[in-house]
């Protein structure tokens, strides 16, 4: 028998990350913002929001811990990768990859990053009424509306 997947699974993960730096960068802050919905009966939902934001000394191993008790086998996670105008394609799918890596696999369910440029996605979350960091924000910027940026996604 083969699997096919849900379009629409029974829990969903919406998450924005702002990965840690790479063993070659300087420290900094890091964290995720992720937004959960759960079919809990037919037509009716649940929603959590969870956040956790790291200072520049913690080990990058900390995001997928706290990331790893959220998802259950049949989580599908849906990724915000903000792409910056003039960022090549190429460089964009790798950056989203990385940030990706960060993200535990959950059963046979996917994982799926939205790579979208600031104009469309502060355009989402003008639709749900959540005020969205500037064009380039500082990553404690970013981290203050992380879970603002989770309920754009």
């Amino acid at each position: 028998m083969t699997y096919l997947p849900r379009a629409i699974p029974d829990r969903l993960i919406a998450l924005s990350i702002l990965p840690p730096p790479e063993p070659w960068q300087p420290p900094a802050p890091f964290g995720f913002g992720a937004l959960i919905a759960e079919q809990t009966r037919p037509g009716e939902a649940r929603f959590a929001l969870h956040a956790h934001r790291f200072g520049a000394g913690y080990r990058p191993d900390a995001l997928r811990e706290r990331l790893q008790p959220l998802f259950t086998p049949d989580t599908m996670a849906l990724a915000y990768y903000p792409v910056r105008e003039n960022e090549p394609d190429a460089d964009a799918r790798r950056q989203a990859r990385r940030m990706l890596a960060h993200v535990p696999r959950s059963g046979l369910r996917s994982k799926i990053c939205a790579c979208l440029p600031h104009h469309t996605f502060r355009s989402a979350g003008n639709l749900v009424g959540v005020e969205l960091p500037g064009q380039s924000p500082t990553p404690l910027s970013r981290l203050h509306r992380i879970t603002a940026e989770a309920q754009a996604i």
